[in-house]
């Protein structure tokens, strides 16, 4: 792109922005204003340097983790549950996926592999110690943070009962040797981290790391371009699971919080598309 450009590009989004800043909310939820708001957050896709954060939060979006424990319902429990966490960061997430289902089904066998590509992240989800003052326990309760956690001096520890049947590890969640290596799962979390890649490596990603799906399994995928998440799911033909898919969309506000000026940021949910269903679940079931 020249610098005229980028000078373009500039002005449109601070001009856009400062007119969007003074409509009214009801404006805002209006059809021609949200489909203006996907043309802009287009431009700024396509605009924005890429970079990844390893800020997590424990319980970060609730109706997502009860709805992939209640996944489990009617799982026999003669067989352990494999399920891959990609993109892990600091442990928040596979520990916080595991807190929802050990709750709910204690008599579960549940393999996990969580994995990142920073070796720094995964050597403090291997050690599970966090302080207290971190705003990455920030919404919890003091009772969650109880239950949780055990006090180490002023340090807080991930419980034992958490720690277990969870193997952290470096590793590119998207290669092809490491979906080959750590085979087929039951489950398998890919939340927050396509985002950052631009729309055509984002869509190869997805590709190879669905191949980890069991058939039958369930791919939960979050903090993602949506149309190429739409596009991947229809040409694979699997199933969303639109349960409490309003709920699962608001459930995270720090994706949907300053749309549509992030590129990482999250649209609302608009019923008046045909696909709505397909293009808001965020979890979906390979056919068997």
């Amino acid at each position: 792109m020249t610098n005229s450009s980028k000078l373009w590009v500039r002005a449109f989004l601070r001009g856009s922005a400062f007119a969007w800043s003074r409509l009214p909310g009801g404006v805002l939820a209006s059809w021609p204003l949200v489909a203006y708001g996907r043309l802009i957050q287009r431009v700024a896709r396509a605009n924005s340097s890429r970079n990844s954060n390893p800020r997590t939060y424990f319980l970060r979006n609730r109706p997502e983790l009860d709805l992939i424990s209640s996944l489990l319902d009617q799982r026999d429990d003669s067989t352990p549950v494999k399920i891959a966490v990609l993109a892990c960061s600091m442990g928040a997430e596979p520990y916080s996926i595991l807190w929802a289902i050990r709750k709910k089904r204690p008599d579960l066998k549940v393999d996990m592999t969580a994995a990142d590509i920073l070796p720094e992240v995964i050597d403090i989800a291997r050690k599970g110690l966090w302080d207290p003052s971190t705003d990455h326990l920030e919404r919890l309760s003091s009772a969650e943070v109880d239950e949780l956690f055990d006090r180490e001096g002023s340090m807080l520890r991930v419980k034992e009962w958490l720690r277990c049947g969870v193997d952290f590890e470096v590793g590119d969640a998207t290669g092809p040797s490491f979906v080959a290596r750590i085979g087929p799962q039951d489950i398998v979390v890919a939340n927050r981290f396509l985002t950052h890649m631009h729309p055509p490596e984002a869509e190869a990603a997805l590709r190879r790391l669905s191949a980890l799906v069991e058939v039958g399994g369930y791919l939960v995928c979050t903090g993602v371009d949506v149309d190429v998440r739409t596009n991947v799911i229809k040409s694979l033909g699997w199933t969303p699971v639109t349960d409490r898919i309003e709920e699962l969309h608001e459930g995270d506000q720090t994706i949907r919080a300053n749309w549509p000026w992030d590129y990482w940021t999250l649209e609302p949910l608009d019923k008046r598309l045909p696909d709505w269903k397909l293009r808001y679940a965020t979890i979906f079931q390979r056919p068997g």
